[in-house]
């Protein structure tokens, strides 16, 4: 499953680097194992929520920076700058790999100067492994050695790939690269480090002598440790990296995962470093952070694509709020213009970052940990909504939480209170269960409330669950019926379970929308129990097909039908002519009918394509399969 990737602006005429800048730090800490501990200087004390901002610089760039620390940056509580330096420096160790217009050593101090003065922690970042190249051009460590090249057979204007990498094996390769990051961290008076590690697509190469046949999570893994190594361990810093290629796509929906092996690279690096997932996707829901906290990181999301989606991400941050969940960061892939002008670029017409943060940054509060079961995704108006809600006495306050309570609130998606449904208190045993019904519409449930923390400090919280729909359910002889599957569902496109299929409620063609139920790799082979031996005419079964996300149509469909659950009958065979090629996404409905037959079974299979064809972007790689709703003699 793919989205598009963040791409950079006017990377071929401009040396630049990446500024990240944040406010606050997590007071929230992972205790490393002794392996992990780091070897010197300390972080700086946690202090609140990180908020973050992310920007291209060169040093012709640095005195427009300084000025919009002081202009945009310092009036919104920013206090942590991390610059993204990569080649852009003047290096003394290499100069042969720096960029035009690099950042001097003066130029450095002289930003630092102004961080400080303004309240700002600086961290350096050099991009690692990943990203040597972009577009049709190949940064200078691989132009100066190429030995050093994951790739050496794919000419140096890139045709035919994202972006290059260098290989982790090579002797050479940490020695030379140590030795810049050490300059950066002593040119910044650096206390902590951010090592990139993004979208590593070419790693394992068969190109590579050394790791032709090696597995790329061990590679990954090696490049995160080594890295771990001389930054924690030896100089005594915390390390950051880009989270994507450690989700493991086929278990937990991310906006921006690759979905490689690199993923089962995550049990194999300490739990010190800090996740910068990036989700960029305007999605109903972000689970990537809780995946990330659950495996014992500490996560700082991190947004670009808009308001709509940033805001979104945001209230996922609050529903994901633990000591380990630290802030949000803007990431903008442009230049420091970008904070004061629209880009104008974008489809749709994304505007800067700078009246993104405007619009939103009045969003990223701190909150107590919570569990709300609010509908998964669309709930049907003649049934009863039935919801647990727990409030956990932790969250990201940066002070321990004494108590908390809410008030449950059920608001339509323009913030207008449909229903209240009482208090949750944090400390009850069992969790607060309340039912209820709600009309025609989307909504989502608030708990918005007060925090008792330590010192006899209040702090008001607000926590958003995903939106979800109220909506009719389309009348059949299947609705309500148990269902049977011999292959499993994904656990990352679950809908609401095996009831999904014949709840009578179908989705639209928003794949992400959690209505679809989705199959990776496996066919769909659903049984129904209509209850009752019934006259059945019409079966009716509804897939997606968005080729983009890697969704296609079945191969072909067979309903059987059986009196006993044992022996079925088959009773149509349909084969798809949709083209897999169509673009878009669109629904579209398998239906046999005039069957007139009696049965209390129905049997459904439904045939993955398997793989993505070899025309397609994802060539080779396992297909997807989403179903939506089995109907037995629609009503229309």
């Amino acid at each position: 499953m793919t989205w598009p990737r963040k791409t950079l602006a006017n990377a071929d005429k401009l040396c630049i680097a990446t500024v990240i800048v944040a406010m606050g730090l997590s007071a929230c800490t992972h205790t490393p194992t002794p392996d992990e501990q780091p070897a010197g200087k300390a972080s700086a004390p946690a202090v609140g929520l990180w908020r973050g901002v992310h920007l291209f610089a060169n040093g012709d760039q640095i005195e427009p920076l300084k000025r919009a620390i002081v202009e945009k940056l310092a009036p919104s509580g920013i206090n942590i700058l991390v610059l993204e330096v990569d080649y852009g420096f003047e290096y003394k160790s290499h100069p042969e790999l720096q960029w035009a217009k690099p950042i001097s050593k003066k130029q450095a101090r002289e930003l630092l100067e102004v961080c400080r003065k303004h309240g700002m922690r600086l961290i350096p970042q050099f991009q690692c492994l990943g990203h040597q190249s972009w577009a049709r051009k190949t940064h200078p460590l691989l132009i100066e050695y190429p030995e050093l090249d994951e790739t050496p057979q794919i000419p140096l204007d890139n045709p035919g790939i994202y972006c290059r990498s260098w290989c982790p094996l090579h002797p050479k390769v940490n020695k030379i690269v140590f030795a810049l990051i050490d300059e950066l961290i002593d040119a910044f008076e650096a206390d902590a480090f951010h090592v990139g590690m993004d979208e590593v697509y070419l790693i394992a190469s068969d190109q590579c002598d050394r790791c032709r046949g090696r597995d790329a999570a061990e590679l990954y893994a090696r490049a995160v440790n080594d890295l771990h190594g001389h930054i924690v361990r030896k100089r005594g810093l915390e390390m950051l990296m880009w989270a994507d290629m450690l989700v493991d796509s086929e278990q937990v929906f991310s906006s921006t995962t690759w979905g490689g092996p690199t993923c089962r690279a995550l049990d194999k690096i300490p739990r010190d470093i800090i996740m910068c997932d990036w989700q960029y996707g305007d999605t109903r829901d972000y689970p990537s952070i809780k995946y990330f906290i659950d495996e014992g990181f500490r996560v700082w999301p991190s947004g670009w694509n808009g308001t709509r989606a940033t805001k979104g991400l945001i209230e996922a941050e609050g529903r994901y709020a633990h000591p380990r969940m630290l802030g949000h960061l803007y990431t903008t892939w442009s230049a420091v213009f970008d904070l004061y002008e629209p880009t104008g670029a974008e489809p749709g017409g994304r505007r800067g970052v700078g009246a993104i943060i405007k619009e939103t940054a009045h969003l990223i509060r701190p909150a107590p940990a919570t569990r709300m079961t609010a509908p998964p995704a669309t709930h049907a108006v003649d049934r009863e909504i039935r919801m647990e809600i727990e409030l956990r006495e932790e969250g990201n306050f940066g002070k321990a939480i004494r108590s908390a309570s809410a008030e449950i609130l059920i608001q339509d998606l323009e913030g207008t209170r449909v229903k209240s449904l009482g208090r949750a208190v944090s400390g009850s045993t069992p969790a607060k269960e309340v039912c209820f019904r709600l009309p025609v519409g989307s909504y989502r449930a608030v708990l918005r409330g007060d925090a008792h923390l330590e010192g006899d400090e209040n702090h008001p919280f607000e926590v958003f669950s995903p939106a979800f729909r109220v909506a009719k359910a389309h009348a059949h002889a299947a609705r309500g019926a148990a269902v049977g599957l011999v292959n499993p569902f994904s656990p990352k496109y679950p809908a609401a379970g095996v009831s999904t299929l014949t709840d009578g409620i179908l989705s639209d063609e928003t794949w992400w929308s959690g209505d679809w139920q989705g199959f990776h790799r496996h066919d769909l082979d659903a049984t129904v129990d209509l209850g009752r031996s019934v006259l059945i005419q019409t079966i009716r079964t509804t897939f997606l097909q968005h080729q983009d996300a890697w969704i296609f149509l079945p191969t072909s469909v067979e309903n059987a039908v059986s009196a006993d659950g044992e022996s079925f009958r088959t009773v149509a065979e349909m084969t798809n002519t949709i083209p897999p090629k169509k673009p878009g996404a669109f629904i579209h409905p398998f239906e046999a009918e005039d069957l007139n037959t009696v049965a209390r079974y129905v049997r459904v299979r439904a045939h993955n394509i398997g793989v993505c064809p070899q025309w397609h972007k994802g060539r080779g790689g396992p297909a997807w399969l989403f179903v939506d709703e089995i109907m037995v003699n629609p009503a229309e």
